[in-house]
């Protein structure tokens, strides 16, 4: 662009061009993006989806102006334009539940992304985050799959906290049985070809034991590093309790 054009505005007859054609389409689109989300937000509202708890209509359509870059490289140039605008869209709001260091419940809501098909036997939702594949279901069933999705939420913190309180329990255990241990601390051990994690009682002369967590919280010694801690009758204890 030619410096002129840059200080009075001026431009080329295909810039201009390339401009009309912006405005139009944006125009275009934002009519259909306000049809869409009003026929979304009907949809979820019929299949029992709530406003502003099971889904979040975040949309804007305003008309602005402000200067806006076209194209790129030695063609690219910058016009200011008025045009529609718009801004965000659609979202299903799904539970967040974590505990943090100190055992605290943090809870926040987490966007969920989904795309709509449409077909002779109605409106489908694709949400493979809740429903666990790319398979477009009915609205109502997708709801059944967020509150399931919810209170799995609420499962999992309610089964990491007993994970926790059983990991102290049995490290505040093991430290006890073995005095001399250097370490007793849960660590990922490499077990057939992949991480595990375990409670490991470490040694001075670098014999470990490694405990495993049972389906129930519990812990089992998984094996044994170089034994010679062991007494024969101790070995052959932990050896009978991990077969049980």
């Amino acid at each position: 662009m030619k410096q002129l054009e840059l200080d009075f505005g001026m431009l080329t007859v295909e810039q201009q061009q390339r401009v009309d054609r912006f405005i139009v389409s944006e125009a275009v689109n934002a009519e259909k993006a306000e049809a869409r989300i009003k026929s979304e937000m009907q949809l979820f509202s019929g299949a029992g989806f709530r406003p502003g708890i099971d889904f979040v209509n975040d949309f804007t359509n305003e008309l602005v102006t402000e200067d806006y870059e076209f194209g790129y490289g030695d063609s690219a140039f910058i016009a200011n334009v008025t045009y529609q605008k718009r801004k965000g869209d659609i979202h299903i709001l799904a539970k967040q539940v974590k505990l943090d260091e100190n055992d605290q419940i943090i809870r926040s809501e987490r966007k969920i992304y989904f795309t709509t098909q449409n077909g002779y036997k109605g409106t489908k939702i694709e949400c493979s985050t809740l429903v666990g594949s790319y398979r477009a279901v009915k609205p109502e069933t997708l709801f059944t799959k967020l509150m399931e999705y919810n209170q799995q939420q609420e499962d999992n913190v309610i089964n990491e906290f007993e994970r926790r309180i059983a990991k102290r329990s049995v490290i505040t255990k093991l430290k006890a049985e073995y005095p001399q241990a250097t370490i007793v601390r849960e660590e990922e051990q490499y077990v057939n070809r992949g991480y595990r994690k375990m409670i490991s009682v470490h040694f001075a002369d670098g014999s470990r034991f490694d405990f495993e967590r049972t389906w129930n919280n519990d812990y089992r010694l998984y094996q044994v590093i170089d034994g010679q801690k062991l007494g024969i009758e101790q070995l052959a204890e932990l050896i009978a309790n991990r077969n049980k």
